[in-house]
């Protein structure tokens, strides 16, 4: 028998970017467990595959553990994935059904398990496990923490369970408050569900109990049916009569798409063994991961001496007591029986792994008296060789919450362990955080040295504010030598993604070898920034990591700018520099002055369409309006993470990531497709745990399926929704109540105190043309500018008109003009088409973005309308390297020609135009908008924007070749599914 060969894996680890995702692998099958924000992309960095996957594990049901699994479900089902098991506590049903009408997949099926939310057994009673397959056996204890129902420590000791009194609310598994709409006799209510809810005024709100289970389950088996599996050699058996990017709400025949179904969920009531609890009581789990026991050799001389023959040696070689007839010595008949033990040598016992998920200090009570209390779980938590033989605990991973890794209790708990098990441990408090996405950081780093107040570095530490390594305790207890200090085991690692644990065999934690460039080049640039402020006067300073703009000559910046750029691309950051000094607008009084909207900032937190990549994240853009506030547009998966990395989270330092967070006031969502919303629940549950709270309401402008998911998942997870103004909730607001059509004093109070909190004369949404309801928005300020952004759409005339004069239009250009055909099919625009309605609306400048990941780091060409039709299609950076150099009394794209409505159609030649065929008299020439490419954590100014043309070319330049777009065949899948 081949010998059974696993690992575990660190797929990211806690930092700014991530949360600690594990992973299981063994030559046949995956396992993951947790999956928070960012792990689809940290899995793309890591150039891994989905193959093999056969199930996931959450420690807990909340944005934390769970904010990358709608977007990990979409990857691994466009993967090829075709059955899923979804495991995890008490509501992680309720929060699948909650993403139904914008998370689903025809081609493969989901099997959640929950985990009882019932107190760990005690004594001798061996629990049952909760999964099993030929690999792994996998146990899960809940952990409850000694809070109160307002999230309040009650207790803290370790005594039995029993003397802890926990305050009960009134049971709420009665079905709720009939709606006044439901007209149901007595007669049907005693009907089977199946065929109540086919009935009009049917409610899955008021369901409760099983009948509440039962729903949930049959909306998360219509998300993921597992119809139209691939089969044979690869080949799709059949389209469904939709289209695979309709709503689950089309009923189809034989699916389960009740009228209900656009209706709110039965509530989700947590309990703790069959009493009620809230959303702060609810458990983390603990995974004990259990792997093959393998069997001794087998000993064929042995076995011959035995008489065993043919079949009878395949049943002792697997465990089975025989008896059979044979023959003796003397060539006598006889009788023999024989056990596996006789010719089986002595086999290996199961490897262990365990998670374990301790949030807070009020988690550690519990933690500690599973592995004390129960004889089964004291197995694997054990110094005894008679246990150790048994079970070879050999990794535990203990995701920990604040204080939890220094409280005595919790290491005297460590130190329980093994001397020989290996720790590994991510707390934020011990643990460095270094940039995960390092190859958008480089490119970052890169146009720092171009513009530093432009493209600030991403902030990141690879130091930790208190290193594990003092905390571990230096006794030996195998040599009973060393400090008898308490502390932490001396196999105590901190997680860093990339490391990698033999488990059988066994192999100590090591980190995977890296070739990134960015945190070598951001140290080496921290030091030449340390050495040119020692020679300065005393009292002089510039910005942290800023290229030296004096006289004086850095030469060490020089040395550093030629060892990360190529020749050429250092020749051109040369003359972008020179270009921009000298240019006669910065020497213009009133742009020194950058009066009204010249202020406002734009920072790109996301400017990929459909899926994230190496380079840039899906779709975010924060609009800050100085001492008003900010707006946030978009919020696609990541977009914390991306905010964390621009504003840095040291609390200690001014406009860190918490006062920026205070500081949105609004967030806007145009449609409901993942890559635009599926990071906003993380960013409200981390709003909702600030402390001390923000002074006012967020205000949440977006389609009412967002809304609905979001107050499904607060039964779960308390996000802050709140209706009430003076308070500091959020407050949701329905963008079709705000279109340009809706009268602006029939919008409401919650609308008109947005607007006061910002400054602004009016917030208007528009509809626009996508193949999903999309609104684009109109941002009007009272100092008199205005922002327009497009959101995912076709070209759209009524935005153009409603936009009229923007001084910003943020519209997205997911395509190259060359492939119209291609966005005229999915609702997207080219970016011929995006600047065509920017020349529409008289925009004075435009925002490119949402780029294909076709085009994985300049965006798109851009059709030359003076060209003949012959003539190739040039990248847009050609154009703009053609144009001369940006100056006050010219447009800096003023050289760029007309792109009209429709880029497909074939340009005329001047010289064939007459007099005949053009016969309206040429209109007065309106001034040029300035065209700007969006990148990930660009930090523009509107007054500043003239220098993004001026630095194209050179940015160009520093990416080299353009490589091929490496998700390309992926984003293609998930844009014929429409979570685009």
């Amino acid at each position: 028998m081949a010998v059974a060969k696993w690992s575990t894996s660190v797929i990211s680890a806690l930092s700014s970017d991530t949360e600690p995702t594990i992973i299981i692998t063994f030559d046949n099958a995956k396992y993951i467990f947790n999956a928070g924000e960012n792990t689809g992309r940290a899995w793309i960095q890591g150039r891994a595959h989905w193959r093999r996957m056969k199930a996931l594990f959450f420690t807990q049901v909340g944005t934390q553990r769970m904010s990358g699994m709608p977007g990990l479900l979409m990857f691994m089902a466009d993967g090829g994935i075709s059955n899923l098991h979804l495991v995890g506590p008490q509501g992680l049903t309720h929060a699948l059904a909650a993403l139904r009408l914008y998370t689903y997949r025809q081609n493969m099926g989901i099997t959640p398990v929950e985990v009882e939310s019932i107190s760990p057994p005690t004594g001798t009673a061996k629990p049952k496990p909760t999964y099993t397959d030929e690999n792994i056996t996998v146990y899960s204890i809940p952990l409850f923490p000694d809070v109160d129902e307002d999230g309040n420590p009650v207790f803290y000791g370790l005594k039995d369970d029993s003397s802890l009194k926990r305050k009960r609310r009134a049971s709420s598994a009665s079905p709720p408050r009939r709606n006044k709409d439901e007209d149901f006799s007595t007669e049907t209510e005693n009907l089977p569900l199946k065929e109540r809810m086919r009935l009009n005024g049917f409610l899955p709100t008021n369901l409760a109990g099983k009948e509440a289970e039962q729903w949930r389950e049959m909306t998360v088996k219509n998300m993921f049916p597992a119809k139209n599996l691939k089969s044979g050699k690869g080949e799709d058996k059949g389209v469904d009569a939709d289209p695979p990017y309709v709503s689950t709400l089309r009923r189809h025949p034989g699916s389960f798409n009740p009228a209900g179904s656009d209706k709110q969920l039965p509530r989700m009531n947590l309990t703790r063994d069959f009493e009620p609890i809230t959303s702060k009581q609810k458990p983390s789990l603990a995974y004990i991961v259990v792997g093959p026991r393998t069997r001794g050799k087998f000993d064929a001389k042995k076995a011959d001496e035995l008489g065993l023959k043919g079949k009878l040696r395949g049943l002792v070689a697997n465990g089975s007591t025989i008896t059979f007839t044979t023959t003796d010595a003397d060539g006598k008949e006889i009788e023999r029986t024989v056990k596996p033990e006789e010719c089986v040598g002595p086999g290996e016992n199961p490897a262990v792994v365990i998670i374990l998920d301790i949030p807070t200090v009020a988690h550690i009570p519990a933690v500690v008296s599973a592995f004390t209390k129960s004889d089964f779980y004291a197995r694997f938590r054990s110094r005894k060789a008679e246990d150790r033989i048994e079970y070879l605990t050999n990794v535990v991973y203990h995701l920990c919450g604040p204080g939890v890794i220094e409280d005595p209790r919790y290491q005297a708990f460590m130190r329980g362990f093994n001397s020989n098990v290996n720790h590994i441990v991510a707390s934020r408090e011990h643990c460095p955080d270094p940039v995960t996405f390092t190859s958008a950081a480089f490119n970052q780093l890169q146009f720092n040295r171009l513009d530093p107040d432009l493209f600030p570095i991403p902030q990141f530490s690879l130091g930790a504010p208190r290193p594990l390594e003092d905390l571990v305790d230096k006794f030996d207890f195998e040599c009973g030598m060393g400090s008898a200090e308490p502390g932490l085991p001396p196999k105590t690692y901190a997680m860093a993604a990339g490391m990698h644990t033999g488990v059988r065999p066994l192999l100590p934690p090591k980190v995977w070898d890296s070739d990134e460039r960015f945190h070598p080049a951001a140290k080496e640039l921290a030091a030449i920034h340390e050495a040119n402020m020692a020679k300065r006067p005393v009292g002089s300073s510039t910005p942290t990591l800023k290229v030296v703009h004096e006289e004086e000559v850095d030469v060490k910046g020089i040395e550093f700018d030629k060892k990360i750029l190529s020749p050429a691309a250092f020749e051109r950051f040369e003359e972008a520099r020179t270009a921009v000094k000298a240019a006669p607008i910065v020497r213009n009084a009133a742009y020194r002055r950058r009066a009204g909207g010249d202020k406002v900032k734009v920072i790109p937190l996301g400017t990929s369409s459909a899926l994230p990549s190496k380079y840039r994240n899906v779709s975010g853009y924060l609009i800050r309006i100085p001492n008003q506030g900010s707006i946030l547009l978009e919020a696609g998966e990541g977009t914390w993470g991306q905010m964390c990395r621009f504003f840095g989270t040291d609390l200690n330092k001014p406009n860190n990531v918490w006062e920026v967070l205070r500081d949105i006031k609004a967030i806007f969502v145009s449609h409901a497709h993942g890559d635009h919303h599926f990071g906003l629940s993380k960013i409200l549950s981390i709003r909702k745990q600030l402390d001390p709270p923000p002074t006012e309401p967020l205000f949440l402008v977006t389609l009412h399926s967002i809304i609905l998911g979001l107050k499904e998942l607060s039964d779960v997870e308390d996000l802050g929704l709140d209706y009430i103004l003076h308070r500091p909730g959020v407050i949701p607001i329905y963008s079709l109540s705000l279109v340009h059509t809706q009268p602006e004093d029939e919008r409401g109070e919650h609308y008109q105190a947005m607007c006061k909190s910002l400054g602004l004369k009016a917030l208007t949404t528009v509809e626009v043309r996508h193949r999903a309801q999309a609104c684009g928005v109109v941002i009007d300020h009272q100092a008199g500018w205005r922002i327009v952004f497009s959101g995912d759409t076709q070209p759209t005339e009524i935005l153009a008109e409603v936009g009229k004069d923007a001084k910003l239009l943020i519209h997205e250009a997911t395509m190259a003009d060359d492939q119209a055909e291609m966005a005229r099919i999915k609702a997207h625009s080219t970016v011929g088409q995006a600047i065509g309605i920017g020349r529409k609306m008289n925009a004075e400048k435009i925002l490119l973005t949402h780029f294909s990941a076709r085009y994985p780091k300049m965006p798109p060409q851009i059709v030359d309308q003076n060209a003949t039709p012959t003539t190739p299609t040039k990248p847009l950076t050609a154009l703009f390297r053609s144009l001369p150099p940006s100056s006050p009394s010219t447009s800096p794209i003023s050289a760029l020609p007309d792109i009209p409505m429709d880029s497909t159609t074939t340009p005329t030649s001047p010289s064939t135009t007459t007099p005949e065929t053009n016969p309206k008299p040429r209109e007065k020439r309106r001034k040029q908008p300035i065209i700007g490419l969006a990148f990930d954590h660009m930090n523009i100014t509107l007054g500043e924007f003239w220098k993004l043309r001026t630095y194209l070319p050179a940015m160009d330049q520093a990416f080299g070749k353009d490589e091929k777009g490496e998700d390309e065949d992926s984003e293609e899948r998930v844009m014929e599914k429409m979570i685009d």
